[in-house]
């Protein structure tokens, strides 16, 4: 016995979404683990753009993450609006565009204070944007 097309069936998002929504659950916390998966940013994009994740506070994404995600949380303050620490695992922006990001999410987020960033490119342009917000008392780790 042969399967095919094994592993080319994409996950819906919306299957999760709708459970958060008849389960009434109000999250707090927030884990995505998608390593490896070539689709894994897009779902996470539409799961975080749905309503019923409104009340994540902290997010944490174990999967690459390209411009797309940034913006997707830099859509004001109507993504995560309580959303106050963020931890990336893989992240992989043009110059610029991770340290954007970061201070978009500061200034459309009151209570957003904390970043944690496990591998990324460090640019030089996101260098300094990130010892900005330090100084405006951001906790960044990286």
């Amino acid at each position: 016995y042969r399967q095919k097309n094994v592993g080319t069936v994409q996950p819906d998002p919306v299957s999760f979404t709708n459970l958060l929504v008849r389960s009434q659950c109000q999250l707090k916390n927030y884990t995505y683990k998608a390593l490896g998966s070539p689709v894994g940013e897009k779902i996470l994009c539409d799961i975080l753009a749905s309503p019923s994740m409104s009340s994540v506070v902290e997010l944490s994404v174990k999967a690459r993450t390209t411009e797309k995600f940034a913006k997707t949380l830099t859509n004001g303050s109507t993504t995560l609006p309580v959303l106050e620490s963020l931890t990336l695992v893989r992240c992989f922006m043009e110059p610029g565009e991770l340290g954007q990001m970061v201070s978009s999410l500061k200034r459309d987020h009151e209570k957003f204070r904390f970043l944690h960033i496990e591998c990324w490119d460090r640019h030089e342009a996101d260098r300094q944007i990130f010892s900005q917000l330090r100084d405006e008392g951001m906790i960044i780790k990286d």
